[in-house]
């Protein structure tokens, strides 16, 4: 009978040292666990904070493409106008140049 106590008493003991060595696992589990959700989190908040730091910025060349895109329109407009009224002067010069070579003559 003592025999069996003392089995008893010792696969108890075994049974209790696997269940703080258990606790003791899941414990260090827990805290890795919350480190990593941590680390995570903040890589989470690092890269959402670039994203949006990117998106601003390509809004703000999107919009800086617009406004130069419109101003080289204008300036193409304007060279257009500019040839037109070189155009019109050199032919309107010759036109009084050859008016009053006719006079002359």
């Amino acid at each position: 009978m003592e025999i069996l106590k003392k089995a008893e008493t010792e696969a108890s003991s075994q049974i209790l040292k696997g269940a703080k060595q258990s606790e003791k696992a899941l414990t260090t589990l827990r805290e890795v666990n919350e480190d990593l959700h941590s680390e995570l989190s903040d890589c989470m908040a690092k890269w959402t904070t670039q994203l949006e730091r990117a998106h601003s910025k390509l809004n703000a060349s999107a919009s800086d493409l617009m406004a130069l895109c419109q101003e080289a329109r204008q300036l193409r407009k304007t060279v257009v106008r500019s040839k037109e009224a070189k155009n019109h002067t050199i032919a309107s010069i010759k036109e009084k140049s050859y008016s009053r070579d006719l006079f002359i003559i």
